[in-house]
């Protein structure tokens, strides 16, 4: 507040006021969307909700001239900080994506997808998926942080690497998620210490556990030789 010209601080579970003015609210926007005209398309089959998702997925992820590109650079800037770009903790936005991704599946499973869509858009998140594992930002989650953003960030990845037939990355992460994830996060009295720790600890405790749970329904789903007892 002594300083309006100097770089941001963060305050635990308050959001900049600036952040309306970006893309956050619009890719929220997106995911409720998604959800609900994919559930409409599978349960009626009416081309109106098939029409209205394709003219969602051809402005975010198809046409070049207004598609998002395949990354989180700027995902929870921090102005004043790594050069403005995103930091570590952006890859929080990646729960967005699982509502995507789960409504893709979900419509292509109903016929939804033409395969010209289908193709260009396995494309798209093959190359955002590549972006993430290879990030600065993924490698101080999956290595240094335990509170739900790992959480959310191996779910969305995943369920990306089921959506495009990359078993070989969903295999991985399902390998690695007891060890990195459970026992990181939760003690033996069911505590998660780093949620508890945050501004609303209940809220965040829960929607962890509803993250991890999802997790694990997945690989249950998929097959037990996708995950190590």
């Amino acid at each position: 507040p002594n300083n309006p010209n100097g770089p941001y601080i963060i305050k635990d579970g308050i959001n900049n006021p600036e952040y309306a003015e970006y893309d956050g609210t619009a890719l929220e926007t997106l995911a409720e969307r998604l959800q609900y005209l994919c559930v409409a398309y599978y349960l009626t089959g009416r081309a109106a909700y098939r029409r209205a998702v394709s003219k969602q997925l051809n402005v975010w992820f198809l046409d070049k001239k207004t598609r998002m590109k395949p990354n989180f650079e700027y995902a929870q800037v921090q102005p004043g900080y790594n050069d403005n770009k995103g930091q570590s903790y952006g890859l929080a936005e990646l729960s967005r994506f699982t509502k995507i991704v789960e409504s893709l599946m979900l419509f292509d499973c109903a016929q939804g997808l033409s395969k010209k869509e289908r193709r260009k858009l396995k494309a798209w998140f093959s190359d955002f998926q590549d972006w993430l594992l290879n990030s600065r930002q993924w490698h101080i989650i999956s290595k240094a942080n335990n509170n739900n953003i790992t959480s959310s960030g191996y779910l969305a990845l995943v369920e990306m690497s089921l959506f495009t037939g990359d078993t070989r990355v969903a295999s991985q992460l399902a390998g690695e998620y007891k060890e990195r994830v459970i026992e990181k996060q939760i003690e033996d009295d069911g505590k998660q210490p780093a949620e508890l720790k945050r501004a609303d600890g209940f809220g965040y405790s829960v929607g962890n556990l509803e993250e991890i749970i999802d997790f694990c329904l997945v690989m249950e789903n998929m097959g037990s030789h996708f995950y190590k007892s």
